[in-house]
């Protein structure tokens, strides 16, 4: 490995001011003329960039060498659509944050719970209830239905959180009780500390949420960057395979 190349591979290209190298546009020439081990040399310099993309979008070290593979084999053949047009890295993002995406939103599909589950998971239990009452559990289940129909009438009929065209407002109903009486804006019973919290924290909070993507971004890039397991071989085995005999998409 060239000194050029050894830099590019143990250089952070998540760090700013990384810059495109133009060593390997050569590689890729190369390789477009079926040059191997320029093409190996590619993954080797990317793989370790690659799988911190993806450690970073995954969080698993061997989901993430799993996805890193699966993205350097799209490269690989692909390879012959690559036009020059941007540099061979960004080239290489497109395919890699695609890929991560796809990945990630086919995770959530898997892992996301029906509605039916999420609320059998916050039902009380009958039992606890039932004690709780003192009443036996048939009667707990009866006042519990009659209750959510109570709710569910109500806030169907009268709350405008739930339905535009209802008539209760909070700042109507808010508006009404200060008119009223019975609340002082001034005074408040159980909120003052809680506003005057609120109030106290306000400005520094909004220059916090300004800076957010900064600080965020920060914290991105100075995470830690992790050495990459060696592909390649893994890449040759498969590229030899009968599949991708004869070069089918390749270079």
């Amino acid at each position: 490995m060239t000194s050029d190349a050894q830099t590019a591979t143990l250089t952070n290209p998540l760090a700013d001011g990384a810059p495109a190298d133009p060593e390997d546009a050569i590689l890729v020439a190369r390789a477009h003329s079926g040059d191997r081990a320029s093409l190996e040399e590619l993954v080797r310099r990317h793989q370790r960039w690659i799988y911190n993309i993806a450690i970073r979008m995954l969080h698993h070290p061997q989901d993430a060498e799993d996805a890193t593979q699966e993205i350097l084999l799209k490269a690989v053949t692909r390879l012959s659509s690559f036009e020059d047009r941007s540099s061979f890295r960004t080239w290489l993002y497109r395919i890699a944050v695609n890929h991560l995406l796809n990945t990630k939103r086919g995770r959530v599909e898997r892992e996301s719970l029906t509605f039916r589950e999420y609320g059998d998971g916050l039902d009380v239990s009958d039992t606890v209830g039932a004690e709780l009452l003192q009443i036996s559990r048939e009667n707990f289940r009866q006042r519990l239905s009659r209750a959510r129909r109570d709710l569910h009438s109500f806030m169907n009929d009268k709350c405008g959180l739930v339905n535009a065209a209802n008539p209760c407002r909070c700042a109507k109903k808010t508006r009404g009780f200060i008119a009223a009486g019975y609340v002082d804006p001034e005074k408040l019973l159980f909120a003052r500390d809680r506003v005057l919290e609120v109030r106290k924290a306000l400005p520094r909070t909004l220059e916090d949420i300004k800076s957010l993507d900064d600080r965020c971004a920060s914290v991105f890039r100075g995470h830690p960057f992790h050495e990459a397991p060696d592909l390649v071989p893994i890449l040759r085995r498969l590229l030899a395979s009968p599949e991708f005999k004869g070069g089918a998409g390749l270079i």
